[in-house]
């Protein structure tokens, strides 16, 4: 079973270390000197912001040896999926040797949906003067003109077939862990009291509203077997000035290092499993 080959992996880690431009679908690989072989399925949170990068999230995991990864910058969960199916051969091929396996899906499905996604793209080039297109309306016309709606049903019924189609083909292949990301809500508040009252604050709470649902199905999709929910929500809410670029929706690099820090502690959980299912079958047979 893979989930026991990874379980001997990480344990012999812990060991040696307590001793000592645009959207473009891609498949890329990144070395180390460490012992896991990683699979990481996303957007540009997976691949890293501004790409190409070495320092994304599951670069940032403890004892990757190689990462492949599949989705690219701006990917949905439609796109990721169409991805997958096209390199079937080598999206198998990865699988198969994989020790881990991670998920972050969704940002884009959700940004693009409600049109925070568009509105993001008229406020970001206002950004660098701030105050004065504040001052001359430019800001508020810029709002104004960038209607932003509810996520539908029909909207989550897709994201939630896509997700189910994503997890389906990787179990088709491997039976190894499948670390699950959920969203986190990538506004930040503070850094100007003027911009949070103007409309920041009230995007910040539509954006939570809906988060909650999509988060909701990403935590039913985490049910399955060997599939764990990683909380990116509440870790990025605990401290969302540090983990995420102002006026962005992508992570610092103090952000990355949070997400590969949540892999980092379900991985070791799931060794732990491992040590007390076997401490239990030992025990029925004495």
């Amino acid at each position: 079973m893979k989930l026991k080959r990874f379980s001997f992996i990480l344990v012999f880690m812990l060991i040696l270390n307590t001793l000592a431009a645009p959207l473009a679908f891609a498949k890329g690989t990144v070395e180390s000197k460490q012992k896991l072989n990683i699979v990481a399925l996303g957007d540009s949170i997976t691949f890293g912001y501004p790409p190409p990068s070495t320092t994304a999230f599951p670069d940032l995991i403890t004892g990757a040896k190689k990462v492949i990864k599949f989705g690219g910058s701006g990917a949905t969960s439609t796109q990721l999926l169409a991805v997958i199916n096209s390199n079937s051969k080598d999206f198998n091929h990865a699988l198969k040797k994989a020790d881990v396996i991670t998920i972050n899906i969704g940002s884009n499905d959700f940004m693009q949906a409600t049109g925070v996604a568009g509105l993001f793209a008229k406020l970001q080039p206002l950004v660098p003067n701030l105050e004065a297109n504040i001052a001359n309306g430019e800001l508020a016309k810029a709002i104004s003109s960038s209607p932003i709606t509810p996520l539908t049903p029909q909207q989550l019924a897709l994201y939630t077939d896509n997700l189910t189609k994503i997890i389906t083909a990787i179990r088709k292949q491997s039976d190894a862990p499948i670390i699950l990301y959920n969203l986190y809500n990538p506004i930040v508040l503070g850094i100007n009291s003027t911009l949070d009252g103007l409309f920041l604050g009230q995007l910040h709470i539509f954006i939570e509203g809906n988060l909650a649902g999509v988060n909701s199905l990403i935590q039913t999709a985490g049910k399955g077997k060997g599939i764990y929910v990683a909380d990116a929500y509440s870790t990025f809410k605990a401290n969302p000035a540090a983990y995420i670029i102002p006026f962005d929706i992508h992570p610092t690099l103090a952000g990355h290092q949070a997400l590969a820090s949540l892999a980092d502690a379900k991985l070791t959980s799931i060794t732990e499993l491992e040590r007390e299912h076997d401490r239990d079958k030992d025990n029925c047979h004495r």
